[in-house]
């Protein structure tokens, strides 16, 4: 017999006058549970109930079991299953991360902020508001306002894990579909930092005395576009002296895809000394550094006094010049840098007089019929022929 204030129903209870859905089934273990929704009435109740025995038919048990997941918890769930280092085979990475540290990061800012919550009550509006705190929060370190870069992964991280859940079987649904522009690639600030001929003089002659072993690095940058991991990561074995050409592994390569670059003079006799004076290993590290060098590069850009200047630059500086080169089409030279998104690489390319006189006229051989050999032959400031204007 049921008690008072404890009033048993098909579809609800009523508990210490507070009105629940109720549903009851067998788990995976055959064992009877008991799963209740706080409902606003009994017609509610009635409706939670309904919802409640659609969800255990269409996703299974382990979203109604969600009812009571916290997203911290969800969130040692997806970095046991997901970061994790990366494991490669034959060269391809197979599973895991190339680096873990900056998303283990990014997880605490999440769990910091939703943690408590469970993952079935956050809504769209609790993402908004999440964003809007980020924009608003000063960083430690550099005492300066997060970038919209830097949120913007956090968002991403985030909206991986609700689809974790999803496929998992804990959500039906995740509340980022419902947020369409919440992740704005436009909006991030793109550096366009180039480093000038005398600044690059006054760098490489701050790299002396302790910071020697940034030369080989900063050269490796400024003439090859070799991203940082990609320089650190390189051994004897992946440099030819004798062809002078580097080759960088997929495995090392931020896009998984090997490529080849050239050593310009004053690299190779670097990389030709470092070779001279190491033990000969091929299995060695070029550079000797498994983890960073950056009070190193900070106190070089110190001695040098050159501002607003980071490492990364010099894969901006080094693009930039090839593309003044003239010398590549654009896809050539998106293999050399390792770009594969010609939206990126479009950042470095800028139309100066030449090149806007030869659309002109290449516009004016459209109009009229006539394709002389100059339109057809001339190349334009970006490596590519006139007559891909045209087409």
């Amino acid at each position: 017999m049921a008690t008072r204030g404890h009033k048993r129903q098909k579809d609800y209870r009523v508990k210490n006058g507070k009105i629940y859905a109720r549903i009851t089934y067998m788990d995976e273990q055959g064992k009877r549970k008991d799963v209740m929704r706080l409902a606003d009435s009994r017609a509610h109740a009635k409706e939670l109930a309904t919802q409640m025995r659609q969800e255990l038919k269409d996703h299974g048990q382990r979203i109604i079991d969600a009812d009571k997941l916290k997203f911290e918890k969800l969130a040692s769930y997806y970095e046991a299953d997901k970061v994790k280092p990366a494991k490669y085979q034959e060269g391809r990475k197979i599973e895991g991360l190339r680096s873990v540290d900056s998303v283990r990061l990014h997880l605490k800012a999440l769990i910091a902020h939703f943690g408590q919550l469970f993952i079935k009550t956050i809504t769209p509006g609790d993402i908004e508001k999440f964003k809007a705190e980020r924009l608003d929060t000063t960083a430690q370190r550099s005492g300066e306002k997060l970038t919209i870069a830097t949120v913007n992964r956090e968002l991403e991280l985030l909206r991986a894990i609700f689809n974790f859940a999803k496929r998992e079987g804990w959500l039906a649904h995740s509340p980022f579909e419902k947020l369409k522009g919440i992740i704005s690639k436009a909006d991030e600030r793109q550096r366009d930092r180039v480093l000038t001929d005398e600044e690059e003089k006054r760098l490489l002659e701050a790299c002396d005395g302790p910071r020697a072993h940034l030369r080989g690095i900063l050269l490796c940058g400024i003439d090859t576009a070799m991203r940082r991991g990609e320089i650190l990561k390189l051994r004897w074995r992946d440099v030819d002296l004798e062809s002078k050409t580097i080759k960088i592994l997929a495995m090392n390569s931020k896009t998984a895809k090997e490529r080849i670059v050239g050593m310009t003079v004053r690299l190779w006799i670097e990389l030709t000394r470092l070779w001279e004076e190491s033990p000969k290993d091929l299995d060695m590290l070029v550079f000797g550094i498994k983890t960073n060098f950056k009070r190193a590069f900070k106190k070089a850009c110190e001695v040098a006094n050159i501002e607003n200047f980071r490492f990364h630059d010099t894969r901006h500086t080094a693009t930039t010049r090839i593309v003044k080169t003239n010398a590549f089409h654009t896809q050539e030279a998106m293999k050399v840098t390792g770009h594969t998104q010609q939206s990126t690489f479009a950042r470095y390319i800028n139309v100066g007089e030449q090149t806007a006189r030869r659309v002109a006229e290449a516009l004016d051989a459209l109009q009229t019929g006539v394709v002389t050999v100059e339109n057809v032959e001339c190349g334009n400031e970006n490596g590519a022929p006139a007559s891909d204007l045209i087409n």
